[in-house]
């Protein structure tokens, strides 16, 4: 009789994490792998696809592109947490590349952008603001973290260079509205840099008048005839 051997000998190993995918030729042909489904990621066709949206981009707009390959368990894994961060920032705009690269012209011309990128360990994520990348990473399922701070650090800036500009462009139209009034004529009230200075020379103005009343001499009371009907003890006050 055969000995048994332990059953632990056929048993599949423990499930570990799955690790960032390494960007190579996919094992089966794109056309039968459905794509990575998004709520929030719009798929850009090409890399010209992908230029002529980056390019066209407002100097604050928050951008994330996200480099991804159907044959790539990670980036399946991790596209509905990705899709979660994306839901609590909604003021970016979200868009993915897709690598097929199953020998077809097609499929190697996005693999080389993808190298181009440096996109070869997938999933890859850029940050724009504007038309320029702040920042670039692949985000493995450990580092969900980093994807959040990606947005919210370029969000941030946005929101500081929004506010410095609303700033200088208020600046400008004061100054334009202080020049048109003091060409009519119009009192201007002074800028708010001299608002201080100004309040205290009105202080040393009213203090100097109140010396000058107080220094001027008085004049003794008049007394003059008594008012009529004045005179007499209270209450048997009659007319003089």
């Amino acid at each position: 009789m055969a000995a048994l051997l332990p059953l632990s000998l056929f048993a599949p190993p423990p499930h570990a994490p799955w690790p960032p995918h390494q960007l190579a030729r996919s094992p089966t042909p794109a056309a039968r792998l459905p794509p990575i489904p998004s709520r929030y990621f719009s798929p850009l066709s090409s890399p010209s696809h992908f230029h002529s949206i980056i390019s066209a981009a407002n100097p604050l707009q928050v951008s994330v592109v996200k480099f991804h390959a159907p044959h790539c368990r990670t980036c399946r894994a991790i596209a509905p947490k990705l899709d979660a961060i994306a839901a609590s920032f909604p003021s970016a705009a979200y868009f993915s590349l897709e690598c097929a690269r199953d020998g077809k012209a097609e499929g190697e011309r996005m693999h080389r952008f993808f190298v181009s990128r440096n996109a070869t360990t997938l999933p890859y994520v850029e940050v724009y603001r504007g038309d320029q990348l702040v920042e670039a990473h692949a985000i493995p399922l450990s580092r969900l973290e980093l994807m959040r701070s990606m947005l919210g650090n370029a969000l941030e800036a946005a929101e500081r260079e929004l506010s410095a500009r609303w700033r200088r462009e208020r600046a400008k139209l004061l100054a334009l509205l202080q020049a048109r009034k003091a060409e009519r004529g119009i009192d201007v009230p002074p800028p708010p840099t001299v608002r201080p200075a100004t309040r205290a020379a009105y202080r040393r103005k009213g203090e100097r008048l109140a010396v000058e009343q107080l220094s001027r001499p008085t004049e003794p009371p008049r007394r003059g005839a008594p008012l009529r009907g004045a005179t007499g003890p209270r209450g048997k006050r009659g007319l003089s």
